[in-house]
């Protein structure tokens, strides 16, 4: 979630992968006869804003006349969503070549035309495989080409709204303060400073250190769509796994409410929903921990203005960046990249 970038390339290539970012059990449970797929819209986001927003920054909107709000370009992005499902006909991907937008943005990612049907296909075991999918292809068909704007349904329109909404992709960076008590900053860190465990727990393990960093940055991404100084966001669980690389087949709250992290004898974390199967939760990060430690965001637009960051604080914070999904994944310190 740090690198939306990255998020975006797992969603348009290999299908078929052993390390999906979309977590099976969590998008679509046991395959069921219902063809619910859980968290469709989020990731439809993603991919909406990669396609209206690169196109965008290679074309100058003012002369082209195709920025991301154009008909045609909402349109061309309605088209990339049912090709990504495949929910298209032969007859209409033939009509797709008729505009050069699509037909540059399927070279660039084949793999994305019918991604979700090549990924649910492989993973569900069933014998009758081809008659699920078409029951998933008929009820979703329905519900995204429905035009319905209201907030809990799913359509085309709903998802490009809310895409042109948040805007582009962005790449950014886990930024906090250093131990001030270490005796050399420059060595390879040890965060253990950041935290203190529970009695009677073990001490974590690197991925579990990892889940802990990844909690704070996404409660700090998130907070940036919610009022200003608002102590809890609306967290999707699903996302949250995602990006951990990790399914949930049994909703276990303790893979990511990591509440034997302690600070000054008082959890880091918070929630407000102790009730199971729910995937939206209100979710805290202690505010003075945050203060103290003076976690933030930042989004450095070049490699060069990155070193310049690092050149002007990076004696006195540590700057984190996304290293993308994989199970046990780690966050890179980037400091050393400046000699």
């Amino acid at each position: 979630m740090l690198n939306e970038k990255l998020e975006f390339e797992a969603y348009v290539t290999n299908p078929e992968s052993g390390t999906p970012r979309i977590q099976r059990y969590l998008l679509i449970g046991k395959f069921s006869k219902e063809g619910n797929l859980y968290g469709l819209e989020t990731i439809l986001t993603v991919i909406a804003r990669g396609f209206l927003y690169a196109k965008a920054e290679n074309d100058n909107p003012d002369v082209s006349g195709k920025g991301p709000y154009s008909e045609e370009m909402i349109h061309a992005a309605i088209r990339v969503l049912a090709r990504w499902c495949g929910f298209s006909s032969d007859e209409e991907k033939e009509a797709d070549q008729q505009n050069p937008c699509l037909q540059t943005w399927f070279e660039q990612y084949p793999e994305a035309d019918g991604w979700l049907e090549k990924y649910w296909k492989h993973y569900c075991e069933s014998e009758y495989s081809e008659e699920l999918w078409k029951k998933y292809e008929e009820k979703w068909q329905r519900s995204l080409n429905s035009g319905d704007y209201r907030f809990n349904k799913i359509s085309y329109q709903n998802v490009i709204a809310n895409a042109l909404e948040m805007g582009p992709l962005r790449v950014r960076y886990l930024v906090f303060k250093k131990d001030e008590n270490a005796v050399e900053k420059r060595k390879k860190p040890d965060i253990h400073y950041l935290y203190e465990i529970q009695e009677g727990e073990r001490r974590p393990q690197e991925s579990t250190i990892t889940k802990f960093l990844k909690n704070i940055a996404a409660f700090l991404i998130l907070q940036t769509y919610h009022p200003e100084d608002q102590q809890e966001i609306l967290l999707d669980r699903r996302r949250l796994l995602g990006w951990y690389g990790q399914d949930d087949q049994k909703n276990d709250t303790s893979i990511w409410y990591l509440d034997h992290f302690l600070w000054h004898g008082e959890t880091i974390f918070w929630r407000n929903d102790t009730r199971i199967n729910l995937n939206f939760i209100k979710f805290g990060v202690n505010p003075e921990y945050l203060k103290h430690f003076d976690f933030k965001l930042i989004e450095p637009k070049s490699e060069d203005e990155l070193k310049t960051y690092i050149k002007e604080y990076g004696d006195r914070y540590w700057i984190l960046k996304d290293t993308g999904h994989v199970k046990n994944s780690p966050l890179c310190f980037v400091n050393n990249i400046i000699k």
